[in-house]
């Protein structure tokens, strides 16, 4: 069970800087056009 959790946390933590960079890499892309 504690190793669910961690995995869970995991996932948690990945999912949040995946997001974050396609965020910024839209961002980026919006920039290079205006």
């Amino acid at each position: 069970m504690i190793f669910l959790k961690d995995l869970e946390c995991v996932c948690e933590i990945l999912y949040t800087f995946v997001t974050l960079s396609l965020t910024l890499k839209k961002q980026s892309i919006n920039n290079e056009k205006i």
